[in-house]
């Protein structure tokens, strides 16, 4: 639908659907009327025009077309999100299952050397430190003469990175989530939650509440 051929009803269907008094018609009509405040004629007047088929028809148009717009932007930021978080996973996978066995090859002597040009370019994510000994301070005459430099790696900590990808997944379930949802339960649910645990527990060979372990044959 074109814009609307009375330019006072075109301000008013665009100030309902998209001001700061959008959704308010009678501040909306106040805003494109100039009038100073929100009477009972306002109010009146502001009822009328809305109800107008053109108006109404326009209004619509423009919520809707309002609404593609947010549905596409927030199509767009989750799967900005989606990129991110897949990225953000990607990096903890790189750190938690990085084997310093892949960043060392050996020599013809048998001795084991960092190779960095052996590496793809996403294991460097696990790499915190880098430390190479002799690079700087050397002369041009030093630098004929070649000279086996030092190099040093550390790797981010596994630990922590298998810890985050532990949540994610759900392994991992902290302590405090565990106890805010058991304060939260009723004593009939507290109830049928241990009866259950005891049930699990009897199916698979231990005696509950007869001492710990498993329960003998026989």
């Amino acid at each position: 639908m074109p814009r609307l051929r009375n330019p006072k009803w075109e301000e008013f269907a665009q100030a309902y659907v998209g001001s700061e008094t959008a959704g308010n018609a009678a501040r909306s009509y106040a805003l494109v009327y100039g009038k100073p405040e929100v009477t009972r004629s306002v109010n009146a007047s502001a009822c009328q025009l809305i109800r107008l088929n053109p108006v109404a028809r326009r209004i619509a148009e423009l919520t809707a077309r309002a609404e593609l717009i947010e549905l596409k932007a927030t199509d767009r930021a989750i799967e900005r999100l989606a990129l991110v978080k897949e990225r953000v996973l990607s990096e903890l996978m790189t750190i938690a299952f990085a084997n310093l066995l892949d960043y060392v090859t050996k020599e013809e002597d048998g001795e084991p050397v960092i190779d960095l040009d052996a590496l793809e370019r996403e294991q460097g994510a696990a790499i915190q430190e880098l430390t190479i000994d002799g690079a700087r301070g050397e002369t041009r005459s030093a630098r004929k003469t070649p000279e086996r430099k030092r190099v040093r790696i550390k790797l981010a900590d596994k630990l922590d990175a298998l810890a985050e990808l532990g949540k994610h997944t759900g392994l991992v379930v902290e302590r405090r989530e565990i106890t805010h949802r058991y304060q939260e339960m009723s004593n009939d649910e507290l109830i049928a939650r241990i009866a259950e645990t005891d049930r699990r527990l009897a199916a698979i060979g231990y005696r509950v509440g007869s001492g710990d372990g498993p329960a003998a044959d026989g």
